[in-house]
């Protein structure tokens, strides 16, 4: 699912990295989609977690980016980009996948 967090925070900075780099990029990612107005699977950590806890499922919830930049040339960049996706507390803002598990118990 995709992190309501990373359209809020992580896009916006992810915009001007891109910028420093010459790449110009969608001013808005939900721009991607043809009905971008009712996309509803934006979650954010707190409110999904405490939806499933509300119901009693025992939940874990992570986030994870596919990205790894290999492709980027310019050290610096690389090491900001995989500290925003990779490194706590950054990654909650930065990494566009949020995945869960929940059980019953």
């Amino acid at each position: 699912m995709t992190n309501a967090c990373y359209y809020a925070v992580g896009y916006p900075i992810f915009k001007v990295v891109q910028w420093f780099r010459g790449k110009s990029i969608l001013a808005d990612l939900r721009g991607r989609w043809e009905y971008k107005e009712v996309h509803v699977n934006e979650q954010n950590l707190t409110l999904m977690g405490s939806e499933y806890r509300q119901i009693r499922f025992k939940v874990k919830i992570w986030f994870h980016s596919y990205e790894t930049y290999i492709e980027e040339n310019i050290l610096v960049i690389w090491f900001f980009l995989h500290i925003l996706t990779k490194v706590y507390p950054f990654r909650y803002f930065s990494s566009n996948n949020l995945f869960a598990t929940a059980t019953n118990p």
